[in-house]
Protein backbone atom coordinates (compact mmCIF):
# COMPACT_ATOMS: atom_id res chain seq x y z
CA UNK A 1 0.00 0.00 0.00
CA UNK A 2 1.72 3.41 -0.59
CA UNK A 3 0.87 6.93 -0.64
CA UNK A 4 2.93 9.09 -3.17
CA UNK A 5 2.37 13.08 -2.26
CA UNK A 6 4.73 13.42 -5.81
CA UNK A 7 8.02 13.00 -4.43
CA UNK A 8 9.35 11.88 -7.91
CA UNK A 9 8.95 8.36 -7.07
CA UNK A 10 5.85 7.81 -9.77
CA UNK A 11 5.47 4.38 -10.96
CA UNK A 12 9.22 3.34 -10.14
CA UNK A 13 8.18 1.64 -6.38
CA UNK A 14 5.40 0.18 -7.44
CA UNK A 15 6.85 -1.39 -11.38
CA UNK A 16 9.60 -2.89 -8.54
CA UNK A 17 7.03 -4.65 -6.57
CA UNK A 18 4.93 -5.78 -9.29
CA UNK A 19 8.39 -7.50 -10.78
CA UNK A 20 8.85 -9.15 -7.58
CA UNK A 21 5.15 -10.45 -7.22
CA UNK A 22 4.46 -8.31 -4.51
CA UNK A 23 1.02 -7.48 -3.92
CA UNK A 24 0.48 -3.62 -3.99
CA UNK A 25 -2.56 -1.46 -3.86
CA UNK A 26 -1.70 2.40 -4.82
CA UNK A 27 -3.59 5.51 -3.40
CA UNK A 28 -5.12 6.94 -0.67
CA UNK A 29 -5.28 4.68 2.42
CA UNK A 30 -8.65 5.00 4.32
CA UNK A 31 -8.09 2.40 7.48
CA UNK A 32 -11.96 2.26 7.76
CA UNK A 33 -12.22 0.33 4.63
CA UNK A 34 -9.32 -2.36 6.13
CA UNK A 35 -9.64 -5.10 9.07
CA UNK A 36 -7.44 -4.53 11.80
CA UNK A 37 -3.92 -6.82 11.54
CA UNK A 38 -5.22 -6.92 7.47
CA UNK A 39 -1.83 -5.11 5.92
CA UNK A 40 2.05 -5.71 6.15
CA UNK A 41 3.51 -2.75 5.49
CA UNK A 42 1.90 0.98 4.77
CA UNK A 43 4.36 3.81 3.01
CA UNK A 44 3.88 7.37 2.92
CA UNK A 45 5.97 9.01 0.73
CA UNK A 46 5.79 13.13 1.63
CA UNK A 47 2.59 13.00 3.31
CA UNK A 48 2.63 13.76 6.85
CA UNK A 49 4.25 17.61 6.26
CA UNK A 50 0.02 17.58 4.56
CA UNK A 51 -1.80 16.46 7.65
CA UNK A 52 -3.55 18.96 10.09
CA UNK A 53 -3.16 15.65 12.74
CA UNK A 54 -0.39 13.83 11.17
CA UNK A 55 -0.20 11.84 14.72
CA UNK A 56 -3.35 10.98 14.96
CA UNK A 57 -3.83 9.79 11.54
CA UNK A 58 -1.07 7.69 11.60
CA UNK A 59 -2.07 6.05 14.87
CA UNK A 60 -5.49 5.38 13.27
CA UNK A 61 -3.33 3.83 10.29
CA UNK A 62 -1.17 1.60 12.76
CA UNK A 63 -4.14 0.14 13.37
CA UNK A 64 -4.65 -2.13 9.97
CA UNK A 65 -1.29 -3.20 10.39
CA UNK A 66 -0.53 -6.74 11.35
CA UNK A 67 1.78 -7.60 14.76
CA UNK A 68 5.07 -6.87 13.49
CA UNK A 69 4.09 -5.13 10.17
CA UNK A 70 5.72 -1.78 8.73
CA UNK A 71 4.77 2.04 8.94
CA UNK A 72 7.26 3.18 6.37
CA UNK A 73 7.25 7.22 6.40
CA UNK A 74 9.45 9.71 4.19
CA UNK A 75 8.74 14.06 5.10
CA UNK A 76 11.21 17.02 4.74
CA UNK A 77 13.84 17.30 7.23
CA UNK A 78 13.10 20.81 8.53
CA UNK A 79 16.90 20.79 10.30
CA UNK A 80 18.97 19.68 7.34
CA UNK A 81 21.44 21.69 5.81
CA UNK A 82 19.05 23.00 3.36
CA UNK A 83 17.10 25.09 5.55
CA UNK A 84 20.37 26.23 7.33
CA UNK A 85 21.73 27.66 4.30
CA UNK A 86 18.46 28.81 2.26
CA UNK A 87 16.25 29.47 5.44
CA UNK A 88 12.90 30.61 4.36
CA UNK A 89 13.14 30.59 0.53
CA UNK A 90 13.91 26.56 0.93
CA UNK A 91 10.74 25.51 -1.23
CA UNK A 92 9.59 22.68 1.66
CA UNK A 93 8.61 26.10 3.99
CA UNK A 94 5.73 26.40 2.12
CA UNK A 95 2.28 27.05 4.46
CA UNK A 96 -0.32 26.23 3.61
CA UNK A 97 1.04 23.33 1.58
CA UNK A 98 3.06 21.81 4.38
CA UNK A 99 1.11 22.12 7.16
CA UNK A 100 3.28 20.62 9.76
CA UNK A 101 7.28 20.65 9.68
CA UNK A 102 9.67 17.66 11.44
CA UNK A 103 13.11 17.30 12.55
CA UNK A 104 14.75 14.33 13.79
CA UNK A 105 13.75 14.48 17.21
CA UNK A 106 9.76 15.16 16.58
CA UNK A 107 9.37 12.70 13.85
CA UNK A 108 11.13 10.22 16.36
CA UNK A 109 9.11 11.44 19.06
CA UNK A 110 5.74 10.65 17.08
CA UNK A 111 6.75 7.60 15.33
CA UNK A 112 9.27 6.02 17.79
CA UNK A 113 10.69 4.32 15.25
CA UNK A 114 12.51 0.93 14.57
CA UNK A 115 15.11 2.98 12.38
CA UNK A 116 15.29 6.73 10.88
CA UNK A 117 17.84 8.16 8.28
CA UNK A 118 17.99 11.71 7.03
CA UNK A 119 19.10 11.11 3.87
CA UNK A 120 20.73 13.42 1.26
CA UNK A 121 20.58 16.30 -0.84
CA UNK A 122 18.04 17.05 -2.69
CA UNK A 123 18.23 19.89 -5.69
CA UNK A 124 14.22 20.99 -6.26
CA UNK A 125 14.70 21.89 -2.37
CA UNK A 126 16.18 24.94 -3.19
CA UNK A 127 13.40 25.62 -6.10
CA UNK A 128 12.11 28.30 -3.83
CA UNK A 129 8.43 29.23 -3.21
CA UNK A 130 8.25 31.55 -5.41
CA UNK A 131 5.91 30.81 -9.09
CA UNK A 132 3.84 27.63 -9.90
CA UNK A 133 6.23 28.25 -13.22
CA UNK A 134 9.28 28.04 -11.10
CA UNK A 135 8.44 25.05 -9.19
CA UNK A 136 8.06 23.57 -12.38
CA UNK A 137 11.03 24.65 -14.27
CA UNK A 138 12.54 23.24 -10.95
CA UNK A 139 11.25 19.70 -11.06
CA UNK A 140 11.92 19.45 -14.65
CA UNK A 141 15.72 20.51 -14.03
CA UNK A 142 15.66 18.17 -10.76
CA UNK A 143 14.50 15.47 -13.01
CA UNK A 144 17.14 16.10 -15.42
CA UNK A 145 20.15 16.45 -12.61
CA UNK A 146 18.82 13.25 -11.47
CA UNK A 147 19.23 11.02 -14.28
CA UNK A 148 22.66 12.40 -14.74
CA UNK A 149 23.60 11.59 -11.42
CA UNK A 150 22.41 8.11 -11.75
CA UNK A 151 23.75 7.56 -15.21
CA UNK A 152 27.17 8.98 -14.73
CA UNK A 153 29.13 6.63 -12.45
CA UNK A 154 31.72 9.47 -10.43
CA UNK A 155 28.84 11.35 -9.73
CA UNK A 156 26.83 8.99 -8.54
CA UNK A 157 29.65 8.04 -6.37
CA UNK A 158 30.20 11.84 -5.52
CA UNK A 159 26.07 12.13 -4.82
CA UNK A 160 26.31 8.80 -2.64
CA UNK A 161 29.50 9.91 -0.73
CA UNK A 162 27.90 13.32 0.25
CA UNK A 163 24.12 11.94 0.98
CA UNK A 164 26.54 9.67 3.40
CA UNK A 165 28.29 12.83 5.23
CA UNK A 166 24.49 14.20 5.48
CA UNK A 167 23.31 11.40 6.92
CA UNK A 168 25.69 10.78 9.68
CA UNK A 169 25.19 14.52 11.06
CA UNK A 170 21.33 13.76 10.37
CA UNK A 171 21.46 16.89 8.37
CA UNK A 172 19.76 15.34 4.94
CA UNK A 173 17.00 17.18 3.24
CA UNK A 174 14.90 14.34 3.48
CA UNK A 175 13.86 11.57 6.67
CA UNK A 176 13.02 8.16 6.48
CA UNK A 177 11.49 6.02 9.54
CA UNK A 178 10.37 2.68 9.52
CA UNK A 179 8.27 1.74 12.60
CA UNK A 180 7.29 -1.64 13.48
CA UNK A 181 3.98 -2.68 15.24
CA UNK A 182 4.33 -4.35 18.33
CA UNK A 183 2.75 -7.73 18.97
CA UNK A 184 -0.67 -6.79 21.02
Amino acid sequence: MRSDGGTGYGERVPQACRYRNIRIQEGPLDPEHYEAGAIDVVCSFEVIEHMPHPKAELQRTARVLRPGGLLYVTTPNYRCMGHVLAGSDRSVVNYPEHLIYFSPCTLRRMLRPKASRWHGWIPRAFAGSASENRKKSARSSQEVLRERLEDNPLLNLAKRTADSILDLFGVGDSMKSGSVRKAQ
